[in-house]
């Protein structure tokens, strides 16, 4: 099962193949690194690796485990590996075409908001899929952000329009359940995604536009929001 993860192009299973292969790699570029909706604070394009390996663990069941590292430059900090994520977790059958997953995943990120630093976000995960939709639940009890506990639910949607060419959307919100820091007010927050790609000899170009409310930014803006286009080309091995 490949997963595309932070701003790095979501990529439906029957478009990479993932569901075929028991090993799935992919490398991806893209011009503004995102992370749920939110600029890291470097507005710099970055490259992310995805490695992937799907096992059956009997007829009905499915575990899988994977990782994901992203390159990019941050200011006074030169290039660097600035994110990287791993996960594990099990599916399975729900009815009709549905599957459910659960998981664990454990993400670090460094940001720049006046000044360089770093945090991590372990979550466990809970979703339900099916050809088109899927709907997560997560649950963090150190968001990588805000260093609070809180609750990420997620809706993803994806359909073909031609037979190379797919619409994709994705809406997101974030509701911190313990803590707060004074930047960072405890209230919802709110991301959404909205693009198309397309296949062209074998790798995926997408365009998609991004924002969020309020937005996290940097400390001295104030959490303005946060609007942006965003470029990305995939290459699947």
């Amino acid at each position: 099962m490949l997963r595309a993860l932070g701003a790095s192009a979501i990529v439906s299973m029957f478009w990479a193949g993932a569901a075929q292969s028991q090993l799935a790699a992919s490398a991806s570029i893209t011009s503004d690194y995102r992370y749920r909706g939110g600029s890291i604070g470097s507005d710099q394009p970055a490259m992310t690796l995805n490695l992937s390996y799907d096992a059956p663990v009997n007829r009905k069941l499915g575990g899988y485990v994977g990782g994901a590292a992203t390159f990019g430059q941050l200011p006074g900090a030169g290039w660097q590996v600035f994110s990287h994520t791993e996960y594990v977790g099990v599916t399975g059958p729900a009815f009709r075409d549905a599957t459910w997953d659960f998981g664990a995943s454990n993400t670090f990120l460094t940001t720049y908001y006046g000044r360089v630093s770093s945090n991590y976000d372990a979550e466990l995960y809970a979703g339900l899929k099916t050809k088109r939709l899927s709907y997560y639940l997560r649950y963090s009890s150190h968001y990588v952000i805000n260093g609070v506990g809180a609750l990420y639910a997620e809706i993803d949607y994806s359909t073909p329009i031609t037979e190379r060419l797919r619409f994709f959307a994705h809406v997101g919100v974030l509701t911190p359940i313990a803590g707060s820091v004074p930047y960072y007010p405890r209230r919802e927050q709110y991301d959404a995604r909205l693009g198309a790609a397309a296949i062209v000899n074998g790798a995926e170009f997408s365009l998609a536009w991004t924002f969020q409310r309020p937005g996290y930014g940097s400390i001295e803006s104030g959490g303005v929001r946060q609007d942006a286009l965003i470029v990305t080309a995939t290459c699947f091995f």
